[in-house]
């Protein structure tokens, strides 16, 4: 065992992490993870799906790790994974979460500001999997919209570019093909180079 455990940042309620007995769905490397003793999780509240009032990037679940699993979440999280314990306490530390990059991150046990051995452990229940499941599918029905409305502006955004600047007969300037790129991918002109081969 490594003196090492792992911090997630979270939109998920306590609720379902203790009804599932984990923390889902990550990516990361399950081999160190198994090695790791906690896992602590701490709140995103720039989720749309958070649902609850606990301070952004504060720490409030930490569980001792049992296992790494595969997520139940198929198809979508096929290639993430769940962190699962069998015993968690309920906390409320601020800014535990310091803004990495990642939403998984790996940190020495010893440098983290939380007393383990005072904690009040409670033992989770068998998992609710019917409780589960009625969440995923909520979660998912979420994230299709997400998607299905990021294609549309997509979508939109390819068929103004093809209507401004896409000319065949006329063809159009170099300024202007840059531009249409900017609007279109999101980044500043002087960004895109336009390399013609003749």
């Amino acid at each position: 065992m490594l003196d090492q455990s792992i911090i997630v940042f979270t939109h998920r309620p306590s609720e379902f992490l203790i009804k599932l007995n984990g923390s889902t769905s990550w990516k990361l490397n399950p081999i160190r993870a198994r090695d790791c003793e906690y896992v602590i999780c701490t709140r995103n509240r720039h989720s749309a799906l958070r649902d609850d009032n606990i301070s952004h990037r504060s720490a409030f679940l930490v569980g001792k790790i049992s296992n790494i699993t595969q997520s139940l979440n198929l198809p979508r999280d096929e290639k993430r994974y769940m962190i699962e314990f069998q015993e968690y306490a309920e906390i409320n530390i601020p800014d535990i979460w310091g803004g990495w990059r990642g939403p998984v991150k790996y940190i020495l046990t010893r440098e983290l500001d939380i007393d383990f051995g005072n904690l009040h452990w409670k033992t989770t229940p068998d998992r609710d999997i019917d409780y589960v499941n009625q969440y995923f599918s909520m979660e998912n029905a979420h994230y299709e919209r997400e998607e299905k409305l990021y294609s549309e502006t997509k979508e939109k955004k390819l068929e103004k570019y093809r209507q401004e600047f896409l000319r065949p007969k006329d063809g159009i300037s170099i300024d202007e093909a840059k531009k249409g790129l900017s609007e279109f991918y999101g980044i500043s002109e002087e960004n895109i180079e336009i390399i013609l081969k003749g």
